[in-house]
């Protein structure tokens, strides 16, 4: 049997995926389909972003230019 390499995604892509989903353009496993990464993947991605964001309500993860 061959060992199976774990995959990376960068900053970028898993708050740019977690913000598809939570915006409600697709469900978690369309998304997932639709990328090509494991469903589990993209639910513990969201799962982790909304316990962040219920923990530091105060903060916003929107950058601000200047």
């Amino acid at each position: 049997m061959s060992k199976r390499t774990k995959q990376e995604y960068n900053t970028e892509f898993r708050e740019g995926t977690v913000n598809m989903v939570i915006s409600a353009e697709k469900s978690t496993a369309q998304v997932a389909r639709d990328l090509g990464i494991k469903g589990c993947t993209l639910y513990a991605w969201v799962d982790k972003t909304k316990s962040t964001n219920l923990q530091s309500p105060g903060k916003s993860n929107e950058k601000t230019s200047g």
